[in-house]
């Protein structure tokens, strides 16, 4: 299995109401990239690829417009550009007075099988049980209402219309079998971005960097390393 680490350095963020990251007063789209500008000030990094997966490509997104100088490279992942256009179940989350209870009942339902997520390694065969499993043991640790919060934020932050302002080089990488983000989307976004190109990751759902992890590898490491220049 391929690895970025040994070519690239690699900065996984944990986004605040994700992970062990507690709610930030700056939940919305763009104060969460501002998060992200501030993080890389920090670190020191002046020019970056920025790869951002579903919610997380909408973040990047929005800063890869606001940052042009910052982000160099961009990989979108399935990214939720335009929440209003996603499938009616993608919304129930965002109902007013229902919404946080309903992300509290799937989260809820995920300690069922948060024992065997849990021994689901970080690097396995990919699949669909397997990604199932770890991704829903990982999001046990989500904040119900820093998330819902987040997804409101998502669902007021179309960026359709401001694609062709794009100017980081833009690999757009689709599972061939999204429900969420339909493959049909990722071609709209990639056609609306100026030079932008697609990758379809075969028998992959939404999760493609787990579901078809060598594929996924294989596809983002010859995108960084044909656009080096």
């Amino acid at each position: 299995m391929l690895k970025l680490a040994p070519y690239y350095r690699v900065v996984a963020v944990d986004l605040p109401a994700h992970g062990d990251s507690p709610p930030a007063y700056r939940l919305t789209i763009r104060g969460l990239a501002e998060l992200l500008a501030d993080f890389c000030a920090e670190q020191g990094l002046e020019r970056i690829a920025l790869v951002g997966h579903s919610l997380g490509g909408n973040i990047a997104l929005e800063l890869a417009l606001a940052r042009p100088d910052l982000v160099q490279r961009l990989v979108l992942v399935d990214a939720a550009i335009d929440a209003r256009r996603l499938p009616a179940f993608a919304r129930v989350h965002v109902l007013p007075g229902y919404g946080w209870v309903l992300l509290r009942l799937r989260i809820m339902f995920n300690t069922w099988i948060s024992l065997s997520g849990a021994s689901v390694p970080h690097v396995h065969g990919g699949g669909l049980i397997r990604p199932w499993l770890r991704r829903s043991w990982h999001m046990l640790k989500h904040d119900p209402a820093g998330m819902q919060y987040i997804l409101q934020g998502l669902f007021a932050n179309p960026l359709s219309t401001r694609l062709s302002q794009v100017q980081a080089t833009t690999l757009v990488m689709s599972g061939q079998f999204d429900g969420l983000v339909p493959l049909a989307l990722s071609r709209q976004v990639a056609r609306a971005i100026p030079r932008a190109r697609l990758v379809v990751i075969p028998h992959a759902l939404h999760n493609p960097m787990d579901e078809q992890p060598v594929r996924f590898e294989r596809a983002l490491l010859a995108f960084l390393r044909e656009t080096e220049a």
